[in-house]
């Protein structure tokens, strides 16, 4: 268009697109444009968020942005919750489902982890009962997994639960599905647990766990099978910090 200067802003640490063909993802296909031109031109980074509490930025901060991340003036006042006081609802959580087993949809191919269901369930349970009174959740909550039919089993089983009202409290969604969005609490159920099997499958792409870690303005509550996922490097580090 004979344009003198073009300026484009995105992150080439979040999510890639969606490359289907193993044979077009060899060829670099699975590449964006702005990852292609960022690697001939360093980007200069927009490197103060205003979204998250200090102690969910700062993971992120270290793994995907070398640290320069810095976060915005009082963001730890700022997000301060009153459930922050109450452990296990601290902002940054990661809970070790040891007992939960990942289960194959033979038609749909997906995964589902009832156990991280079930403590999902308890937890969310857990902070209405001690927070509803004080605090309004309405539209506050998201609940994200890589996995579609784990996202829909949660969406089934909380209604159950809690009954159709629920869905005016809490977001389902696949991360995919949640890039680009925020809510004051994120609960995002990793799946695998596998213990002879060495793939994390979706939790492997570390723009994908960028997006996952990221939502979240409040608080981060992260339930996962700590043997399974101790394997991949990423998740070491997740884990051990």
């Amino acid at each position: 268009y004979g344009c003198q200067r073009c300026i484009m802003v995105g992150d080439p640490n979040q999510l890639p697109p969606t490359v289907l063909s193993g044979a077009a993802s060899n060829y670099k296909y699975n590449q964006s444009l702005f990852v292609r031109m960022s690697k001939h031109s360093e980007p200069f980074l927009l490197n103060v968020q205003y979204r998250m509490h200090p102690d969910i930025s700062r993971f992120p901060s270290l793994e995907f942005y070398n640290g320069k991340l810095k976060d915005g003036p009082d963001m730890d006042v700022i997000n301060k919750r009153p459930w922050h006081e109450c452990p296990p609802l601290t902002p940054y959580k990661f809970f070790n489902i040891a007992t939960g087993q990942q289960e194959k949809n033979i038609k749909t191919m997906s995964l589902t982890n009832s156990e991280e269901v079930r403590v999902a369930i308890e937890l969310i349970d857990f902070l209405f009962k001690r927070y509803e009174a004080k605090v309004d959740f309405a539209g506050k909550i998201g609940i994200i997994s890589p996995y579609r039919e784990q996202m829909q089993k949660m969406r089934t089983d909380f209604v159950r639960h809690f009954g159709g009202m629920i869905n005016k409290y809490i977001d389902f969604n696949t991360i995919d599905g949640f890039q680009g969005q925020e809510k004051e609490i994120i609960v995002i159920s990793c799946v695998r647990a596998d213990e002879n099997n060495s793939s994390v499958g979706f939790l492997k792409d570390f723009r994908r766990m960028n997006v996952a870690f990221t939502r979240a303005k409040a608080s981060l509550w992260i339930l996962g099978h700590e043997r399974s996922l101790v394997r991949n490097k990423l998740w070491n580090h997740l884990i051990t910090d």
